[in-house]
């Protein structure tokens, strides 16, 4: 992680990591999953909301924020 990213960029990232380690299972996510990790790859937080839902719907615990 780069110095200096905002809290939201380091959860999104933890999001981004927890949601991959899903998929690597075999799990195929919807569509708008890999569009959320690659923003979270380039430092959008924006995507924080779709990756939480993935993982909460696939019953995973969410990472801790900040």
């Amino acid at each position: 992680m780069a110095f200096g990213q905002s809290a939201d960029a380091k959860y999104c990232h933890a999001l981004a990591e927890k949601t991959r380690a899903v998929t690597a299972g075999g799990t195929a996510p919807p569509a708008e999953v890999p569009v959320a990790i690659s923003k979270c790859d380039s430092g959008d937080a924006g995507a924080i909301a779709t990756l939480e839902k993935y993982l909460r719907d696939n019953k995973q615990e969410l990472p801790k924020r900040g």
